[in-house]
C-alpha cells in the first residue's frame, strides 16, 4: 500500500509545447515496436509492447476516421521506401584452409 507522502512525491513532467513531427520510423522485434520520432534536430525513441502498439494504431485509425467525417477524406500514401542494404560483417578470426600437399 502506498502512503500519501509517496503519492505526493510522484511527478510527471509534461512538455506543453507542440512540436512538428518532421520524420518518423517504426521498427519491430518479437518483443516490441520502436517508434523513432524527429522534430527538426531533436529526436526520441519510444518502445511499445505489441498489444499497446495495436491499441495506438486503433486509436489513430479512429481519430483519422472522425477527422475525415468532419473535414473530408485525406489522400495520402507512404513515401517510397529506400532499399536498405544489409552488409554482412565478419567478426573475429578468419581461418583459411590450405590444400594438403601430403600424398598418401
Amino acid at each position: 500500500m502506498t502512503s500519501e507522502h509517496q503519492i505526493q512525491d510522484a511527478r510527471i513532467d509534461i512538455d506543453c509545447g507542440i512540436h512538428s513531427l518532421t520524420s518518423a520510423t517504426i521498427t519491430t522485434s518479437e518483443e516490441e515496436f520502436r517508434f523513432g520520432m524527429m522534430s527538426y534536430n531533436a529526436g526520441r525513441y519510444y518502445a511499445l509492447h505489441p498489444k499497446h502498439a495495436k491499441r495506438f494504431y486503433l486509436l489513430l485509425k479512429y481519430r483519422i476516421h472522425e477527422y475525415e467525417k468532419n473535414h473530408g477524406t485525406l489522400e495520402a500514401r507512404l513515401p517510397a521506401m529506400s532499399t536498405i542494404v544489409h552488409e554482412q560483417k565478419h567478426v573475429g578470426f578468419k581461418l583459411e584452409r590450405k590444400e594438403s600437399t601430403h600424398k598418401s
